[in-house]
């Protein structure tokens, strides 16, 4: 996910739909957990997708990041705002 960390998952698709139902998607999934990952058209550049993390899923416990230290420095810049 992300290039931080490497699963042996397949991501379930969300049908490209509208924001709505996109989000009523997404809300079921975390809801029901049925998968670990999801991918979801990206909103800035349509051709790709992202792909999201089911933190509530029986396996998100196991997902480790492949460099927990860029990782977390990569998180913290982004969360922290421009400077």
């Amino acid at each position: 996910m992300l290039g931080w960390t490497e699963i042996d998952a397949i991501p379930e698709s969300v049908r490209d739909a509208g924001d709505d139902a996109i989000r009523d998607w997404v809300t079921v999934w975390l809801e029901e957990r049925r998968s670990l990952p999801a991918a979801v058209r990206s909103q800035v550049l349509p051709e790709a997708e992202v792909v999201l993390m089911n933190p509530l899923h029986s396996d998100a416990a196991r997902v480790r990041a492949k460099n927990a230290d860029t990782a977390s420095a990569t998180c913290a810049g982004f969360f922290s705002g421009p400077k």
